[in-house]
């Protein structure tokens, strides 16, 4: 029986999105009768029952995220631990799973494995602005991916981005992001709202990259609308912060929640909200294709070359990356028409079909 380990910098427990990624591979690759070894940035098991999985802890906390220094050499110690732990394990096949740009400095350690590269986010592309800095980066990457057997991306614009570093292209497999099918069964079950006054909620990261500060202004300037920020990031405690100074009423702040809870939001809410800086030009908002599974209508302000990716979507409205007017705008006129709390069949269907997570990584299960 071969041993597959599945290596990230990242907590599963801390960082939604990375397990909602990884626990259908790992779930897929157990049902092929593989051993699978998943090494983390974590403090408490994930636990499965299948005798097959074990998880080796690697917990390294660092508070001062805002520090890009620190950070940065946080983040090159943590992925020589998670490298040291992997050499000490055995292992026939390495997944390593990023965004963390510094373990992929050190994939040349792999380079007697067979190793793969699951890309969620080519952060390199927006986080050094500095054209030197970025071409010292690329180049150390093309050096690394010399070490590879294998990449997966997650959208065409990844894929594009990584033609640069002459990939056989062969040896690319996309696996979209997407719900997994057991998520999808709760959100197809979501129903209209009944509460009296009209409901926009946010669910998911609260950082940066969101900039949620433009929803918190919208609500300032609608106190007929009721609002709700779900989830917890290095911006939440802000948010709450000028809510308070503002002595605005009309929205809650819930910090991370329980799946239940989640879907309590998904059913209590009228629009659902996203919003994705335009600088992050490469991220795919997967959070889309949790809206869509609950079929309500959706505000998306951000990157406007995303919108050729929900072209066959209904029940969605595409704004100008935090126009506040324009926001306000979509609200009222939503909430005022005949359309109001109409929940899309077409939409669920579409993602049955098409993005359902345990369907989407079949193909590169199967091509191990």
């Amino acid at each position: 029986m071969q041993t597959i380990q599945i290596i990230t910098s990242y907590s599963i427990y801390n960082e939604p999105v990375i397990r909602n990624r990884l626990e259908p591979i790992i779930e897929a690759l157990l049902s092929k009768k593989y051993k699978v070894k998943l090494i983390s940035n974590d403090e408490k098991k994930l636990l499965y029952s299948n005798k097959n999985f074990s998880h080796i802890l690697v917990p390294l906390n660092f508070k001062s995220r805002k520090n890009f220094i620190l950070r940065s050499l946080f983040e090159i110690i943590l992925s020589l631990k998670l490298i040291k732990n992997s050499q000490q394990a055995d292992g026939d096949y390495i997944f390593i799973t990023i965004p963390s740009v510094f373990l992929l400095f050190f994939l040349f350690k792999f380079k007697r494995k067979k190793l793969h590269l699951d890309i969620r986010d080519l952060v390199w592309e927006y986080l050094f602005k500095n054209k030197v800095i970025l071409r010292l980066i690329k180049f150390l990457i093309k050096i690394n991916f010399k070490f590879l057997r294998s990449i997966s991306y997650t959208n065409k614009l990844e894929y594009k981005n990584l033609l640069q570093y002459k990939f056989d292209k062969k040896k690319m497999f996309h696996i979209s992001n997407g719900v997994s099918e057991k998520k999808f069964k709760n959100l197809e079950k979501v129903k209209i709202s009944k509460s009296k006054n009209p409901t926009v909620s946010y669910i998911g990261n609260v950082g940066f990259a969101q900039n949620l500060k433009v929803l918190v202004s919208v609500a300032k300037l609608m106190p007929e609308i009721k609002f709700n920020i779900v989830g917890d990031g290095i911006e939440l405690n802000s948010l709450i912060e000028i809510a308070k100074k503002n002595n605005i009423k009309n929205i809650k702040f819930t910090g991370r929640v329980k799946w239940i809870g989640v879907l309590d939001v998904y059913n209590k809410s009228d629009i659902l909200f996203l919003q994705l800086d335009p600088r992050f030009k490469t991220a795919f908002p997967s959070k889309l294709y949790e809206y869509f599974s609950s079929g309500k209508f959706i505000i998306f302000s951000g990157n406007n070359n995303l919108i050729k990716n929900f072209l066959n979507f209904e029940n969605i409205n595409f704004v100008e990356y935090k126009n506040i007017k324009s926001i306000i705008k979509i609200i009222k006129k939503h909430t005022q028409s005949k359309k109001f709390r109409y929940i899309s069949k077409k939409n669920r269907k579409l993602i049955n079909k098409y993005f359902i997570r345990e369907n989407l990584i079949t193909n590169f299960v199967n091509s191990i």
